[in-house]
């Protein structure tokens, strides 16, 4: 018998999601991929850091090096 499967779709937004990535080389630009707005970041000892403020549905931070 098949099995019936419920799909929520209320996306629940998130807010300040703070990234921090190791990387070998400071990056040159973070950036938001869709709206292309630079984010702000720091970069100490091989760690760059930096929050995304509102994000309803979907995001992603591009890290240029």
């Amino acid at each position: 018998a098949a099995q019936k499967i419920e799909i929520l779709e209320d996306a629940v937004p998130l807010a300040e999601v703070h990234c921090a990535l190791r990387l070998p080389a400071k990056p040159k630009r973070v950036w938001l991929g869709a709206s292309e707005k630079d984010v702000p970041y720091t970069w100490k000892e091989g760690r760059v850091e930096f929050t995304l403020g509102l994000i309803d549905v979907h995001e992603v931070a591009v890290i240029e090096s």
